[in-house]
């Protein structure tokens, strides 16, 4: 009878490292160095990307202005404060990104943000989206969560399901039925008030 509960166990203490090995071997399949070996290449990247999602910029830059050569200085002493997670490069040549930062005021939680976009013979971005954020939460639960989302965004499925109730266990915070992103001028936007 001992031994019978000695294979149980460690058949399913197998089973549970199995589990992680594939979930961990999938994120490597996401992983940034997969699409762009280089890190100068990434961080330069991640730099077009924060150009356009970065919310806090300065009075003096208009957001249309984000992108000429005398404003990168600002965006690039944003940098250290991105975590550029997950990148996967797509059949119609889209790249869909998910990077994490800091939540601004509160130091200790994270948030979650993604999107998609092209690249262009420059390798300037076009048809840029960003196509979801995370509420923010603990760094260690936001990227359990952050995983589950990702995987059904690079599989092009609904991601209703992970627009859940910030009183009941929240992921996405928008889009929402409040909050829409506008791809031509790179903002969210209110489509109605809360």
């Amino acid at each position: 009878m001992k031994l019978q509960s000695i294979y149980s166990i460690t058949s399913l203490l197998l089973l549970a490292g199995l589990i992680t090995m594939s979930s961990c071997n999938k994120k490597t399949e996401y992983a940034v160095s997969k699409v762009i070996p280089e890190k100068a290449e990434q961080d330069s990247l991640l730099l077009r990307i924060i150009t356009v999602i970065e919310e806090h910029i300065p009075d003096t830059v208009a957001k249309e202005d984000r992108f000429h050569p005398e404003h990168q200085e600002f965006f690039k002493t944003r940098l250290d404060r991105y975590k550029f997670v997950y990148l996967y490069k797509n059949e119609q040549g889209e790249y869909l990104y998910y990077v994490t930062k800091p939540a601004y005021g509160v130091p200790e939680l994270s948030v979650g943000l993604a999107g998609k976009f092209k690249l262009d013979e420059k390798n300037h971005l076009v048809d840029f989206e960003e196509s979801y954020r995370l509420y923010r939460m603990p760094p260690e639960v936001l990227d359990k969560k952050s995983w589950e989302v990702y995987q059904a965004f690079v599989k092009g499925e609904d991601l209703q399901p992970f627009h859940r109730s910030l009183d009941t266990d929240p992921y996405i915070e928008f889009p929402n039925d409040h909050v829409a992103y506008d791809k031509k001028k790179l903002d969210w936007y209110f489509i109605k008030r809360y």
